[in-house]
């Protein structure tokens, strides 16, 4: 519990020295510093003693690996070879299981905060709403999804640059960046359909929205189909269910889909929204896609926890949206709504992390 209150320390330290006076793009790109730095720093150096099963797999396998030639390593691994290939390669370097935590966590971190700096101008409430909606604390015991995960994000942000600015070569290394994704664990196949959605263009948004309806339908109808795949392919008894309490479920969808609600049923946020460029409106739209992917993912873990990380991939999507929620409020409303949001979200990431010790 005490590396929640040290993170809420430096995430609010952060905001008063850069963002309380001025929140301009120089001063937020410092906030997002200071905090990755805190953030990487603490989560880096738990203690061996108190790790969770999931890390204690991947600290042995990483002791493994680096008594192994690089063919060795290779013959011993079913899949994932892209993964492993980066641990053979760290282990060259130390066979110190620090060097990994420190390599993922800051990973995760830069390319996380690289999202919020791009689509966000309020990044202090982005980045709590990373803390409080578990999605560090899961990639903080799921290395190889973690780094999955960092490349589908790069080769989103990629890609949305390479559709603006019409950048085939962009655009290929975007599509090069999430095969590499691939090679880390094989569940980063979902994210093609934000990617597919950004290769769309910017028009055809009915047809958009149909084939996310279509997407949709299709996860629900063959949702078992889906989880036998997924035994086969991970090698792992995921279709059991993930016995999850209703504050880790039923809060975690309202937090999820609350800045959904915002801007499209506010009617003043309807109107700000018409005001906004033609091109952060498309990427607005392309985010909040991606965060009902994660929400229908999501609603589906009472099943079974694959759908939970599946859902992981999609969720981070809720950061830059809730800085673009505020910025839709009349000024009276935005400074309640972050007051009230602020509290409620850090009271949950400290009650949860207090569950956690």
């Amino acid at each position: 519990m005490i590396q929640a209150f040290i993170i809420v320390l430096v995430v609010f330290s952060g905001y008063l020295f850069f963002l309380i006076k001025k929140n301009s793009p120089e001063n937020r790109r410092k906030f997002l510093f200071f905090c990755g730095i805190g953030i990487v720093l603490v989560y880096s150096n738990v203690s061996m003693d108190i790790m969770f099963a999931d890390i204690v797999v991947y600290y042995k396998n990483y002791l493994s690996i680096a008594t192994k030639s690089y063919q060795e390593m290779l013959f011993s691994t079913e899949r994932d070879y892209g993964y492993y290939t980066l641990i053979w390669c760290l282990t060259r370097i130390s066979d110190n299981f620090r060097l990994l935590c420190y390599v993922e966590r800051g990973f995760l971190v830069i390319v996380t905060f690289l999202l919020i700096n791009r689509y966000c101008e309020r990044p202090f409430i982005s980045v709590i709403f990373l803390l409080s909606s578990g999605i560090f604390t899961f990639y903080m015991s799921a290395f190889r999804q973690c780094f999955a995960f960092c490349f589908c994000l790069l080769a989103y942000m990629l890609m949305e640059v390479g559709s603006q600015r019409h950048s085939k070569i962009r655009t290929l290394f975007a599509i090069g960046l999430f095969l590499v994704s691939l090679s880390m664990h094989i569940s980063a196949i979902v994210f093609a359909v934000p990617l597919f959605m950004i290769l769309l263009g910017k028009g055809h948004k009915e047809f958009k929205y149909f084939l996310l309806a279509l997407f949709f339908i299709a996860v629900v109808y063959f949702r078992d189909q889906i989880v036998d795949e997924s035994e086969v392919l991970l090698g792992k008894g995921y279709k059991v269910g993930s016995g999850v309490a209703v504050l880790g479920g039923v809060i975690q969808i309202v937090i999820f889909v609350f800045p959904l609600v915002i801007l499209f049923l506010t009617k003043n946020s309807q109107i700000r929204l018409k005001s906004f460029s033609f091109q952060r409106k498309y990427e607005l739209e392309n985010l909040m896609s991606m965060l009902w992917i994660g929400i229908v993912f999501y609603a589906l873990r009472f099943t079974t926890q694959s759908y939970e990380r599946l859902a992981v991939y999609f969720t981070v999507a809720g950061a830059p949206l809730y800085g673009n929620m505020l910025d839709t409020l009349e000024q009276k409303d935005r400074k309640a709504v972050s007051y009230i949001v602020t509290l409620l979200l850090v009271t949950l990431f400290v009650y949860r992390s207090a569950l956690k010790t």
